[in-house]
């Protein structure tokens, strides 16, 4: 087990690179992205952004990184010389409060009080440029989550009680549950059959195909913030604020264990791509690297 301090103030994003060698995370202090040596825990990179505090981060392929702060910016760089790849101006009024890369890299998905897909592959026209972008036909509004599906087809949203998903190539979305409480995070397995929703104390998981709940993971006593599935789609790891991290069987719904990483409240969790080790970020500043049992 590695223990960061890594901000000052609450970490608030954590993502591990697709090679799996990397961690990135943003925090309460600033915009500023740190890069992190998974396996040793050092500094290795450090990616500038405002003073404001960062709100989320996410990894692309071939290298992109991509961070939103506290006011409309989200940046996009590409390791490892973090080269700068776009600035996207969300909406004058609110934030990005979670971020998404299509699995090819040519989109990134802002979950802002619109949800829109933003075309990486044109040249950067910096923050006041128009930049193309697609977004649902839809009367929901302030989306705090999205998730994108691994074949990039479907985009998941969770609004401010709504769960829904839309496939951006034909327009259409179809609700999938209202279930009256703000959604923190949306996850899909690796199959994409699969959703992984997290509201209030619990994560609800969805059967894709039947358009129903068929599963709710239940034990935290604080709100459960972020959900990730492990590689192989077996477990499911849940971040609270009640300071623990949960791992759960994704088929049943077992509880297979409960750490306290003294951490203080956990906002944040990131599972590697090999599925081998775990980080949680806490409201302390303190990012938590753990290696787990296959």
């Amino acid at each position: 087990m590695r223990t960061i301090s890594a901000h000052r103030k609450d970490v608030h994003g954590l993502a591990f690179t697709p090679d799996g060698h990397t961690l990135v995370s943003v925090g309460g202090q600033s915009a500023a992205v740190s890069v992190w040596d998974a396996r040793s825990g050092d500094e290795v990179f450090k990616l500038r952004g405002r003073r404001d505090r960062g709100r989320a981060v996410a990894c692309g392929p071939d290298g992109l990184v991509a961070a939103a702060d506290n006011r409309n910016l989200v940046r996009v760089w590409r390791l490892p010389k973090g080269d700068r790849v776009a600035e996207i101006a969300v909406n004058p009024y609110s934030p990005a409060y979670d971020l998404a890369f299509l699995p090819d890299g040519t989109g990134l998905v802002t979950a802002s009080q619109e949800v829109r897909v933003w075309d990486l592959g044109v040249p950067d026209p910096g923050p006041k440029g128009d930049r193309p972008f697609r977004e649902p036909p839809t009367t929901n509004c302030w989306f705090h989550a999205a998730g994108v599906s691994p074949d990039g087809t479907r985009v998941a949203i969770g609004s401010l009680a709504a769960v829904s998903c839309w496939w951006p190539a034909t327009g259409v979305v179809r609700q999938l549950d209202n279930v009256r409480a703000q959604i923190h995070a949306v996850t899909f397995d690796p199959t994409g059959r699969e959703l992984a929703v997290a509201f209030g104390h619990q994560v609800r998981v969805y059967d894709l195909e039947a358009s129903r709940g068929r599963l709710d993971l239940v034990g935290h006593q604080g709100m459960v913030w972020e959900a990730a599935y492990t590689p192989d789609g077996a477990r499911l790891v849940t971040a609270s604020s009640d300071g623990s991290v949960r791992f759960w069987d994704a088929r049943t719904g077992a509880a297979r264990g409960s750490f306290d990483w003294q951490a203080g409240k956990v906002r944040c969790v990131a599972v590697s791509p090999d599925g081998l080790t775990v980080a949680s970020g806490g409201q302390d500043g303190r990012i938590v690297i753990a290696d787990v049992d296959p």
